[in-house]
């Protein structure tokens, strides 16, 4: 029975590290998508394509803005 306790005990001591220090989930992955912005012209003029920097669009010229991720 002691050894049931000790066994709960250090796997909820072993969660709790992990959530804390977010070690179950890669710190890497989490601030890529963090950082990661699209931009695109409003007028749509090419199709879809996306930028990850913000400038004007090559076809009408207008600035192209960030679009809002869901």
């Amino acid at each position: 029975m002691k050894k049931t306790f000790q066994t709960i005990g250090v796997a909820l001591l072993l969660s709790a590290i992990c959530l804390y220090t977010n070690g179950c989930t890669s710190s890497h992955e989490t601030s890529k998508k963090q950082v990661q912005s699209v931009y695109q012209c409003p007028m749509d003029c090419e199709a879809g394509k996306t930028y990850k920097e913000p400038g004007s669009c090559a076809v009408c010229g207008m600035p192209i803005e960030l679009v809002k991720e869901e």
